[in-house]
């Protein structure tokens, strides 16, 4: 169901809170995901006349799940909060004293239901995080994350239902990387009217027992990220080609070697725009630049990143002066 076809279908009273949540509603690491709502009902008789809905189901993605909440409204009276029900998750009970904004509700404010929203998805992170303490070793994995200075806020927590059988449970940190995405060339979008969302790199990383011998990450990319990355390796991460732009001149660098990080990177530069003799892409290799594999990712990354500012002028020129358009 379309948001329009759904915001027809709510009492009017209601309907600028619901239309804040289906249009603005972006909230969690997942920007490229909105808010959506299903199971429109109303609490009405029969007899009163429509549009009457004042109750759905507010699906919010989270840590790589959708979480499905209740809200029910009384459309007879809407300048009353709403209630809620937290789906399958009975144990999440939210502390009524920091949620400021269903206890101050502003029927004025249309943006009141969103704002109620948002600080209820931050004490079901806070609810995640306190479930991980079942196991000592993912508890260990999420205050290591959280004691660093790069993720800290950026990061949600999932931790799946106990199986009965073996006291076991599975959990999923979803994990925003710090990536500055300033210099990915711009790219024509079908539809115009369709907004990419916020340029964003997601990690996922699903750990299958609590004592996490068993680790499957996974990386989301947004849309026009996901089109400045031409190909990558997503099982051994071997092999990953970027498209860059400087100053309007667009271009290809290849790197990643098998025993990467211990092994130095082999960069290769590749124009998109000129060709070799033997109708190749023109490119140059370059494998001497500063690099330690003591750095972590963020240093390698912040480090190629200035290397490459220093060395495509010069790739550039000589794409001119000896490639074939």
């Amino acid at each position: 169901m379309s948001p329009e076809v759904a915001l027809n279908r709510i009492s009017p009273a209601l309907r600028p809170f619901i239309s804040s949540v289906v249009r603005n509603g972006k909230i969690g690491l997942d920007a490229t995901n909105i808010l959506k709502i299903t199971d429109l009902k109303s609490g009405c008789t029969s007899l009163t006349p429509g549009p009457c809905c004042d109750r759905f189901k507010l699906h919010i993605p989270y840590a790589g799940e959708t979480l499905k909440w209740d809200i029910i409204f009384n459309c007879h009276y809407p300048d009353l909060p709403p209630d809620f029900i937290f789906g399958e998750d009975v144990d999440f009970l939210p502390e009524p004293t920091t949620l400021h904004h269903l206890n101050a509700w502003n029927s004025q404010n249309p943006d009141c239901l969103l704002l109620v929203i948002k600080e209820l998805v931050q004490q079901y992170y806070r609810y995640q995080c306190d479930r991980l303490h079942e196991s000592s070793r993912l508890m260990f994995e999420y205050t290591a994350l959280q004691e660093g200075p790069e993720f800290g806020d950026n990061m949600e927590i999932y931790a799946g239902r106990k199986n009965n059988w073996t006291g076991e449970f599975s959990a999923r940190f979803l994990l925003k990387l710090p990536v500055d995405f300033s210099n990915i060339p711009t790219y024509l979008l079908k539809d115009p009217t369709i907004d990419p969302g916020e340029d964003v790199a997601l990690l996922s990383v699903s750990f299958e027992d609590a004592e996490a011998t068993q680790v499957f990450p996974k990386l989301y990319l947004s849309p026009r990220i996901e089109q400045g990355v031409v190909e990558y390796d997503a099982e051994g991460f071997t092999k990953l080609t970027l498209l860059l732009m400087w100053k309007d001149f667009c271009f290809l660098v290849h790197n990643l070697p098998l025993y990467f990080p211990r092994d130095q990177p082999t960069l290769t530069f590749q124009s998109v725009y000129h060709f070799t003799s033997s109708g190749q892409l023109y490119q140059q290799i370059q494998k001497s630049y500063p690099y330690s594999p003591r750095w972590d990712g963020n240093e390698m990354a912040k480090r190629a990143k200035a290397y490459f500012k220093t060395y495509v002028p010069q790739f550039q020129e000589a794409a001119f002066a000896n490639g074939k358009l």
